[in-house]
């Protein structure tokens, strides 16, 4: 009986596009210089295959030559400074050359190689990331932009054996220079299959389009005796161009600044080129010093950063970036003039205040119009802010006469509560808590009890500091019983707010009448005995030097 001959293997559709690189040119290739990152560097290998990826910035007069040609312009590990040889006239000369030649091409990649003696690195262009001021997160490889508004942009990312920048900034700083970047590839696959049941030819084939060039060659594998019996590579380049888009016209918005006889809003622009000033510009339009009302919670984003922002008396501000006058000392809404939220505030946050813009209430506050008015100096009227510069003014002129400081200044980790301190925005509990958590951090938390220790007798161990400072204070003939006990009730609430409200927490909540007067108005009258206190204190300090003299003379 005759026996049937096996089935020669079948050609995989799929292995056989994997060999075509259909993924790669179908897919990959079109999207390079068109999505929001663009891989400028990469370098992979396994059993199957390897990929590289390279690019160099060149000329836009030699992007058609760059074209014609398929092959790779410059290969990795170019543009390091050195001497080249030219000829001229006939005769060879050397000079040196930044980037190893003078055909202008640049890199944008530095391969750092140190012939295994050291690890190896990438870098990307020094001048690019100057161009961008970028700031180097070491942590994790990523540069970022700041903006102006204050925010992170990550504009490049560098893995392992991978570069990526932001395709914005990469052709923004293309048309800056007048050059192209020519990103390159070589790819190259292996199969277990033969050439022949993958049916591909032995031959190279060469395709160019607008702005990329590239060789396809497949046929048998070069290596012999190996379990890959084909191979095929891609070898070729794509040209990305520099941003042909306009630098975009900033956008100033409309902010209500009044209303209408039938009490609807009316909005106006808050460009300063547009407004009316004292030096008779823009003749009928509203004035530069129109107040435009916002609603308090404006501010949270910024309280809620304290790293980046800082909200102080009459000034908003976003690290060395940018600030903005502000009127805080309005009893229920924050007022900012029209002219300076188009000159000051960045346009993205712009966006942001409109949300909170209501219809002008009243005029601005008597201390921002003694201020930005009358140019008076007038101290704040909140209590948070007027809390804030007490607290400044009594910490700086105490160790004046002291040359110490009763409460020591906040642990970096701690310095938020200083910063975020204010009358809670929202009538609510938990708002009301993280107040009390700040003001007990600042007034009980940091009183300097190695130093007390050193002025008082000997105290029980299980002394606070509570104690310890009543103790100095009687000694130096204060009488500080009322304040004290301010600071025992609100140590009270403070206990009471990382944990479960016992009975002191109420004790202590109903002598600060929480309950009747509301989180705000009760947080309002704390602020105002921590004044209080302040003001004891400061106005007692040169009685009290005098009798420290007398105590220090004793000793």
């Amino acid at each position: 009986m005759a026996t049937s001959q096996p089935t020669p293997p079948q050609p995989s559709s799929d292995e056989r596009g994997r060999l075509l690189f259909e993924d790669f040119i179908g897919n990959y290739l079109p999207r390079i210089g068109t999505e929001q990152w663009v891989t400028v560097f990469r370098s992979e290998r396994n059993d199957d295959g390897s990929l590289g990826i390279f690019c160099a910035l060149i000329p836009e007069d030699y992007v058609p030559a760059a074209l014609e040609d398929v092959q790779w312009d410059k290969s990795i590990g170019f543009g390091m400074p050195g001497e080249g040889t030219f000829s001229q006239g006939g005769e060879a000369t050397r000079r040196y050359c930044r980037f190893g030649g003078d055909d202008g091409l640049e890199p944008l990649i530095f391969f750092r190689d140190f012939h295994g003696v050291h690890p190896d690195y990438i870098e990307v262009s020094e001048e690019f990331r100057h161009y961008f001021n970028l700031f180097e997160n070491k942590a994790n490889g990523v540069f970022v932009a700041v903006e102006k508004a204050g925010d992170d942009v990550e504009v490049i990312r560098v893995g392992d054996r991978q570069v990526e920048i932001k395709l914005r900034y990469l052709k923004e700083f293309l048309a800056a220079r007048k050059m192209a970047l020519a990103v390159y590839f070589d790819l190259q696959r292996y199969s277990v299959r033969t050439a022949e049941e993958l049916d591909l030819s032995d031959e190279t084939e060469i395709t160019r389009t607008a702005d990329a060039t590239y060789q396809f060659h497949g046929g048998r594998s070069p290596v012999t005796g190996g379990r890959h019996r084909s191979f095929a590579r891609l070898l070729g380049k794509k040209l990305i161009g520099g941003s042909t888009v306009e630098n975009t016209v900033e956008v100033f918005e409309e902010f209500i600044i009044g209303t209408d006889s039938d009490g609807g809003p009316v909005s106006y622009t808050c460009d300063p080129g547009r407004l009316a000033n004292y030096f008779g510009a823009n003749h009928g339009a509203p004035h530069y010093f129109t107040p435009v009302f916002f609603r308090r919670e404006v501010l949270n984003k910024y309280f809620n950063n304290p790293g980046k922002y800082s909200v102080e008396d009459g000034r908003l501000r976003c690290a060395g970036l940018w600030s903005m006058a502000i009127d805080n000392n309005h009893p229920d809404f924050v007022v900012v003039y029209l002219g300076d939220l188009g000159r000051d505030l960045p346009e993205k946050d712009r966006l942001y205040w409109k949300s909170f813009n209501v219809p002008p209430e009243g005029g601005v506050s008597e201390v921002n119009f003694r201020r930005s008015i009358l140019g008076q100096f007038t101290s704040p009227e909140m209590k948070d802010l007027l809390f804030k510069e007490r607290l400044e003014q009594f910490q700086t002129d105490w160790f004046n006469q002291y040359g110490w400081d009763l409460f020591k200044p906040l642990a970096e980790a701690d310095r938020h509560y200083a910063v975020t301190l204010r009358i809670p925005p929202i009538d609510q509990q938990n708002h009301f808590d993280e107040q009390v958590l700040a003001l007990a951090k600042i007034l009980i938390d940091s009183i300097n009890e190695s130093k007390l220790n050193s002025l008082i007798p000997a105290q029980s161990p299980n002394s606070r500091s509570l104690k310890k400072l009543q103790v100095y204070l009687d000694q130096i003939g204060l009488n500080s019983a009322k304040h004290i006990q301010f600071l025992k009730e609100l140590w009270n609430l403070r206990h009471g707010t990382p944990h479960r409200k016992g009975d002191a927490y109420s004790k202590a909540a109903e002598a600060f009448g929480v309950a009747k007067k509301g989180f705000i108005s009760a947080f309002t009258d704390i602020l105002d005995q921590a004044i209080e206190f302040l003001d004891f204190l400061h106005t007692n300090l040169l009685a009290a030097r005098a009798t420290d003299d007398e105590v220090d003379k004793s000793e």
